[in-house]
């Protein structure tokens, strides 16, 4: 009895093991993306820097800026399923997602791209 138990719970084991296995060999890599973030972030500074506010307040605002700005990326990734990286890391062939990043970012225009 006590043996028959040990089987079942090996075979199960291995099973799940199998299955684990299966989904991680089978699973397409994710994309490669990219965003040109100096470009961001110097959009989200101007339009931090045409508002009259205090020093404290433009901190403020710059730290929430940055929270939306990686909480965004983070969406992004999942959407897309794709590995986003900086436009200046990769050389060629890999779609540019800053458009769509500043347009939730509520930035008004694309921003220009850096160097």
């Amino acid at each position: 009895m006590l043996r028959q138990l040990l089987l079942c719970l090996g075979a199960g084991v291995l099973g799940a093991a199998a299955v684990l296995a299966a989904g991680t060999w089978l699973r397409p890599a994710p994309a490669i993306a990219v965003v040109d973030l100096q470009a961001v972030m110097a959009a989200g500074a101007q339009s931090a820097a045409l508002r009259e506010t205090s020093e404290t307040e433009t901190r403020e605002r710059a730290a929430r800026f940055g929270e939306r700005l990686a909480s965004t990326l983070r969406e992004l990734a999942l959407e897309y399923d794709a590995v986003i990286l900086p436009r200046q890391a990769v050389a060629a062939g890999a779609p540019d997602l800053t458009p769509l990043l500043a347009r939730r970012l509520g930035l008004a225009a694309h921003p220009e791209p850096g160097p």
